[in-house]
């Protein structure tokens, strides 16, 4: 686990200084986790990205590389996942009164469940589908709700996905 944990670190750290001038924008999503797993509460959820210009695939489109944390729990089982995901996002028109965007990618799904107390750690790769809205603030700045639906596998029987509603902010550089 530590070894797949540092070749993603490595991989996500290469792909933010190689790809720096590439840069479309950086955003922070937060909200409600709605967990796969049976028997498990809603929980929460916060996300860093970096979205990457690639108008060379598409004219609207982007690469974003994300890095989270989400969490659900119920009486003793507490599930906590950091995902490291990379997302293809085409957007219907950035520059207009707002833009409804949709996509899909793969994730390393980082997870740790603790039941009664006893810990452990697995690594689940992924599939996350996302789409939403922003709705300029100004020139560079926006707010949007997104809906995210991550399929991963299991740790210990308890399924790690589930869906996700956020609210993010995007600043555009």
């Amino acid at each position: 686990m530590k070894k797949t944990l540092i070749f993603f670190i490595v991989a996500c750290s290469l792909a933010f200084t190689t790809s720096a001038a590439a840069a479309n924008y950086l955003g922070v999503k937060g909200g409600i986790f709605f967990p796969a797993a049976g028997g498990l509460n809603d929980g929460y959820n916060i996300e860093l990205a970096y979205g990457l210009n690639t108008s060379y695939l598409h004219p609207n489109s982007a690469v974003e590389i994300g890095l989270g944390y989400y969490n659900a729990d119920r009486r003793r089982t507490e599930l906590s996942v950091i995902p490291v995901t990379a997302t293809f996002i085409i957007n219907s028109d950035p520059g207009g009164p707002f833009n409804l965007y949709g996509g899909a990618g793969v994730g390393a799904y980082f997870s740790d469940l603790e039941v009664n107390n006893v810990d452990d750690s697995d690594v689940n790769l992924g599939l996350n589908f996302v789409g939403g809205f922003d709705f300029p603030m100004s020139p560079n700045l926006s707010l949007g709700p997104e809906l995210k639906y991550v399929v991963a596998g299991k740790h210990n029987g308890v399924r790690v996905g589930g869906l996700f509603l956020n609210l993010g902010l995007k600043l555009r550089f």
